[in-house]
């Protein structure tokens, strides 16, 4: 194993700590395993070579090693524990072998100089949180091999311009790709039995339910969608437009939330409830026209940080069914001064 350049010999005891003083020990000798904690903070290792006895990383084995630059898992490893690597905050590249097999919860978190990810074949499992906050990477190849993509997995990678889904994938966790305002392009496999893109529409749809999980700014709901899903279009600062077809019945929790260029909304008729912080921080959506004769069921945030004095526009004789949405309690329309009106024909 070589430490900073230095070789480092399973016949000796090597030590290391963050200020590059011979204090924390630990015995090379016939490791298989790099364990718990091994290289805790340290802050000032730059560079590792694993060797191939080395069949597991485990948790935290690297948490906050800043100065670390470059990664190789050889192909003995099968696993990398949770926070492996978490807060390698230098990290800009990495090399997965093809031996690995789960790559678990936090293991890249927050390794914000990582600019390209590729999972090999052998990877079936993506844990929760594993490369959150990347927020410097742009490229993802995402193995054919791969089942499971857990919650947050890759939530706020903001840089982010590309994914597709492999055939092989049947659960996608909550929030696994929120807060990936760059994704331009979203392309599920075909042959996916449990997730789809149907139509080309360039969003991440759950076949059973119909529930649209991720937009990207190229998006064109397809009418088969019922549920705009929680964060589905969240922190797309760049999205200015999109309709939203007449078979959406509900809109979820921070949909488009964080939405900065979109300035208007219409609301199909059909739909019934818009969830909390859905369109929190639209900070320049100055016109909402809401087709449904019954007011849809929202929340006291929902509307929270739209443009001051803007109008909601609601078919004939409904002004006084949206009444709870104009009160000025709390950070409802009439917090911020909006006005309403009725459809003319």
């Amino acid at each position: 194993m070589e430490v900073d350049g230095t070789e480092v010999t399973p016949t000796i005891t090597y030590t290391f700590n963050i200020d590059g003083e011979h204090i924390v020990k630990y015995l090379l000798k016939d490791m298989t395993t790099l364990p718990d904690y091994m290289f805790s903070n340290c802050e000032l290792l730059s560079a590792i070579t694993i060797p191939k006895s080395i069949t597991s990383i485990e948790r935290a084995a690297f948490y906050w090693c800043k100065g670390l630059t470059a990664v190789i898992i050889p192909n003995s490893v099968t696993s990398i524990g949770s926070s492996a690597f978490q807060y390698c905050q230098g990290l800009t590249a990495l090399e997965l072998g093809n031996g690995l097999k789960s790559i678990e919860g936090s293991a890249f978190f927050n390794c914000r100089s990582l600019k390209a990810v590729t999972i090999p074949n052998t990877v079936t499992k993506i844990g929760d949180s594993a490369f959150g906050s990347c927020r410097e990477i742009t490229t993802l190849e995402l193995g054919n091999g791969l089942t499971n993509i857990e919650d947050a997995a890759f939530e706020d990678c903001s840089s982010l311009k590309a994914v597709t889904i492999p055939n092989t994938v049947t659960k996608i966790g909550d929030y696994a790709f929120s807060g990936c305002g760059g994704l331009t392009s979203i392309k599920v496999e075909e042959g996916n039995t449990a997730y789809d893109s149907r139509e080309n529409c360039n969003a991440l749809i759950k076949t059973a339910t119909n529930i649209l999980l991720r937009g990207s700014l190229n998006t064109i709901i397809p009418n088969t969608v019922t549920k705009i899903g929680d964060y589905a279009f969240n922190s797309h600062t760049n999205l200015t437009e999109i309709a939203i077809p007449n078979s959406v019945t509900s809109i979820g929790r921070a949909a488009f939330s964080d939405c900065t260029g979109l300035a208007e909304i219409t609301i199909p008729n059909l739909v019934t409830e818009i969830g909390d912080y859905a369109f929190s921080g639209c900070t320049e959506l100055s016109s909402i026209i809401s087709l449904a004769t019954t007011a849809p069921t929202i929340q006291n945030r929902t509307f929270e940080k739209v443009k001051n004095g803007g109008t909601l526009i609601v078919p004939q004789g409904c002004i006084n069914i949206y009444a709870t949405w104009m009160s000025t309690d709390n950070f409802y329309l009439g917090k911020y001064n909006w006005n309403i009106q009725e459809i003319t024909e």
